[in-house]
């Protein structure tokens, strides 16, 4: 029994820590490329945006996860637990999104706060989901 939880746990945290950091080296190579191809200030952002963001985007899952596993989810009707996280989606993505906007400044030329707000939301709401 104990040897099964271990691998169970082990295999949440590769899990964790391989989509995440996937997501940051994801993204700090695209920023690496966007800079070569057009070498310009046009580009300039914080570079501790993307770790961060993801950082929190770990934190939230896990949350997520151990509110799921203390609530016992597991055990509702799949109605009811397809309710409950999506709310929990949404919410987390909500609250990263107005995070990373209001803290992270520095948008792209020529975007809005809304336009990378909502792009924040989308992109959120798919890593979050996933």
């Amino acid at each position: 029994m104990c040897g099964s939880w271990m691998k169970t746990k082990l295999a949440y945290w590769v899990c964790q820590l391989a989509g995440w950091g996937g997501v940051v080296g994801l993204g700090q190579t695209m920023d690496w490329l966007q800079r070569i191809t057009s070498p310009t200030d046009a580009h300039a952002q914080d570079h501790l945006f993307l770790p961060l963001s993801c950082l929190s985007g770990l934190l939230a899952t896990h949350l997520i996860r151990m509110i799921i596993l203390r609530g016992q989810w597991l055990e509702m009707v799949q109605s009811k637990v397809l309710f409950l996280y999506g709310i929990a989606l949404f919410v987390t993505a909500l609250l990263l999104s107005l995070f990373g906007t209001y803290f992270f400044t520095t948008a792209p030329i020529k975007e809005t706060r809304l336009e990378t707000f909502t792009a924040a939301l989308l992109i959120n709401s798919s890593l979050i989901g996933a």
